[in-house]
C-alpha cells in the first residue's frame, strides 16, 4: 500500500507540472493551437480540466479568463496533501 501511495503521488505531481505547462503553453501556442505539442498536453491533461471547467462555468458566467486550470491544480494539491497525510 504504502509504495502505491507514493506512486500516485508522483503521478498527481507530473499531473500538475503537466497542468501547469499547459497554461504557459496556451499563451505560446495562442496563435497556433493545432500544434501537436499543445495537443497532447491538452489531450493528458482535458480529463482533470474539464469536469473542472463545466462545474466552474455556472459559476463564472461571461468571463473571459478561464479558472480550470487553476482549479484542477488546487485539487490536485488537496489530494497530494490528504495522501501525504495518510502515507507520513
Amino acid at each position: 500500500m504504502t509504495q502505491f501511495g507514493i506512486y500516485l503521488y508522483q503521478l498527481l505531481n507530473i499531473l500538475q507540472w503537466l497542468i501547469v505547462i499547459r497554461a504557459i503553453s496556451s499563451w505560446i501556442f495562442m496563435r497556433n493551437p493545432g500544434s501537436p505539442i499543445y495537443q497532447l498536453l491538452v489531450r493528458i491533461t482535458e480529463p482533470i480540466v474539464g469536469p473542472v471547467r463545466s462545474l466552474l462555468a455556472p459559476l463564472m458566467g461571461r468571463t473571459m479568463f478561464d479558472f480550470s486550470v487553476l482549479g484542477s491544480y488546487l485539487i490536485i494539491e488537496i489530494l497530494k496533501y490528504l495522501l501525504r497525510q495518510s502515507l507520513f
